[in-house]
C-alpha cells in the first residue's frame, strides 16, 4: 500500500531566490568604463558591500585599498559599476 500523496508534496521545498547583491563568497567581474582592463575579484562579503567597498575607495582615491581605486586615479578613467556582476558563487569556503 501506498499513500496517495506525500509530505514532499505537501509542502514543497521551495526557497526565495537569493538577490545578486546579497549573494556571499562569490567570484565578481568590473569592467572599467574607458578601457578593455577588467577586474576580478573574489570575497566572502555580499556583492553589494564589496561593491560599495570599492566604490568608497574610487571616490575618496584610496589607491592602498582597492586596485579599481588605483586603476581609477593613475589613468583617470572611470568604472563601468553598473555592468559589475557576479560570476560564480563559490559553494566552500
Amino acid at each position: 500500500m501506498k499513500p496517495h500523496q506525500i509530505i514532499g508534496q505537501l509542502f514543497p521545498k521551495l526557497k526565495d531566490k537569493i538577490e545578486q547583491n546579497q549573494v556571499r563568497g562569490l567570484v565578481y567581474f568590473i569592467p572599467c568604463a574607458d578601457c578593455i582592463k577588467e577586474y576580478i575579484g573574489k570575497t566572502k562579503q555580499q556583492f553589494s558591500t564589496r561593491t560599495g567597498e570599492h566604490k568608497k575607495a574610487v571616490v575618496s582615491k584610496q589607491t592602498k585599498k582597492s586596485v579599481l581605486a588605483e586603476h581609477s586615479v593613475k589613468h583617470g578613467y572611470k568604472i563601468d559599476w553598473e555592468l559589475a556582476f557576479v560570476l560564480r558563487q563559490c559553494e566552500n569556503w
